[in-house]
């Protein structure tokens, strides 16, 4: 009887420690997610007036800045048909990886 509370009591702990990591995981992803789209709508801010005047190296730049985050995988700028204009890094989308995407607006001023 005493084996049978002790297996017990050790499969409560071993299912409290899961639901511990799996709700950290869960807290690391969602930071995660939300740093990125941070970071991604910075970056479509920073990208409108350059793909407004065709300033196809100051977007790659703007673009390669995105290199410095070990979190970084890949961007590119698409056009209003979703032809690739230019990219960085190498596209390797997963279940798990966090995708953001982001309209670059061009400002009009009166």
């Amino acid at each position: 009887m005493a084996l049978l509370v002790g297996a017990m009591a050790s499969v409560i702990i071993l299912a409290g420690k899961l639901i511990s990591i799996w709700h950290f995981h869960r807290y690391l992803y969602e930071s995660l997610a939300l740093r990125a789209s941070q970071s991604a709508s910075i970056q479509a801010k920073s990208l409108s007036v350059p793909l407004w005047n065709l300033d196809t190296p100051l977007v790659e730049s703007i673009l390669a800045a995105f290199k410095d985050d070990p979190d970084f995988i890949a961007a590119a700028v698409l056009d209003d048909k979703d032809q690739v204009l230019t990219e960085v890094g190498t596209p390797n989308i997963e279940p798990n990886n966090v995708v953001v995407e982001k309209d670059v607006l061009v400002p009009i001023r009166a």
